[in-house]
C-alpha cells in the first residue's frame, strides 16, 4: 500500500509540472529576434468617423464666459460615462448634421474629431473671438470578454484608445489567456471582420489593430492547458495536503517498521 501511495504521489507531482504554463507564454512584446530595435515608426491610426446618431461632447471656452455660454446646452448626465458625469451633448442626425446655437445646422458626416473641430471653430469665430472648441464622442464603448480579470463594456470618449490600455481596464489578462492570438472583432461600413494580433511580439505596435476604436469587441481566447490544467491556487492547496498526508503516511510506514 505505502508503494502505490508513493507511485500515485509521483504521478500527480510530475502532472503539476506538465499543467504549469511557461512563463514566456505569458510576456507581453517578447523580443523574438536578435535586433536590438527597441522603436518602431508610429502607423497610420484610422480616426473614428463622425455618423448618424452619434453622441457628441462639444463645449466652447473663450475670454468672454457670457458670450460663450450662449453656446454651450444644458449638461445631460450620461450614465454611460465614468462617474456619470454631466456633459454638453449635441446628438447627431439621420442627415449627419448637428444644430449648433446661433449657427445653425453644421454637417458632421464622414468627419474625425479633429476635422469635426476645426468645422465648428470656422462657424463660430464669426460670433465669438479667441474661442477654443472640445469635441469629443459620447457614450461609445468597447466590450473586451475571455479570459480576463473583468470582462464587460467600458465606456470611452477619445476616438480610439490601444489594446494594452484595454487590458488595464478590464484587469488586465488571466493567467490562462492566449497572448498570441487576441480576436479584434470590428465593424465597418456595414461589414464585420474578424482580426487577429499577437501581445507578446513586440512589432504589434506596427499593427493597424493596435488601436481599437470605439465598438470594437476584443476577445481573448484560453490556452489548451486551460481545459486539463490544474489552476495555481488549486495547484497550491492540493500539494499542502498531498505534504501532510505524505508525513503521515511516513509516520504510519515507520511505526509499523519498528512494531516488526
Amino acid at each position: 500500500m505505502i508503494k502505490n501511495f508513493y507511485f500515485f504521489i509521483l504521478i500527480l507531482f510530475l502532472l503539476s509540472f506538465v499543467s504549469c504554463i511557461p512563463t514566456r507564454k505569458l510576456k507581453y512584446v517578447q523580443d523574438f529576434s536578435d535586433s536590438s530595435e527597441n522603436s518602431y515608426a508610429v502607423t497610420d491610426r484610422a480616426s473614428k468617423k463622425i455618423v448618424p446618431y452619434d453622441e457628441l461632447y462639444i463645449t466652447v471656452f473663450s475670454t468672454d464666459e457670457k458670450t460663450a455660454g450662449y453656446f454651450n446646452v444644458t449638461p445631460t448626465v450620461s450614465s454611460n460615462v465614468q462617474g456619470g458625469l454631466s456633459l454638453f451633448t449635441y446628438t447627431v442626425n439621420d442627415s449627419g448634421t448637428i444644430n449648433f446655437p446661433y449657427v445653425g445646422k453644421i454637417v458632421l458626416k464622414d468627419l474625425t474629431l479633429d476635422e469635426a473641430r476645426n468645422k465648428i471653430q470656422l462657424s463660430l469665430n464669426e460670433y465669438v473671438e479667441q474661442s477654443f472648441i472640445t469635441v469629443k464622442f459620447v457614450e461609445k464603448d468597447i466590450t473586451v470578454l475571455g479570459e480576463v480579470n473583468r470582462p464587460g463594456k467600458f465606456s470611452i470618449t477619445r476616438d480610439q484608445i490601444n489594446v494594452f490600455q484595454a487590458f488595464a481596464m478590464c484587469g488586465d489578462l488571466t493567467f490562462y489567456a492566449n497572448r498570441n492570438k487576441i480576436t479584434i472583432i470590428r465593424e465597418d461600413k456595414g461589414k464585420i471582420t474578424y482580426n487577429y494580433i499577437d501581445v507578446t511580439d513586440k512589432k504589434i505596435v506596427l499593427s493597424e489593430f493596435y488601436y481599437l476604436k470605439p465598438n470594437d469587441i476584443v476577445y481573448v481566447e484560453p490556452l489548451n492547458a486551460k481545459f486539463w490544467g490544474i489552476k495555481p491556487s488549486m495547484l497550491e492547496t492540493t500539494m499542502t495536503y498531498l505534504t501532510y498526508f505524505s508525513t503521515i503516511m511516513s509516520a504510519l510506514a515507520l511505526i509499523i517498521s519498528l512494531s516488526k
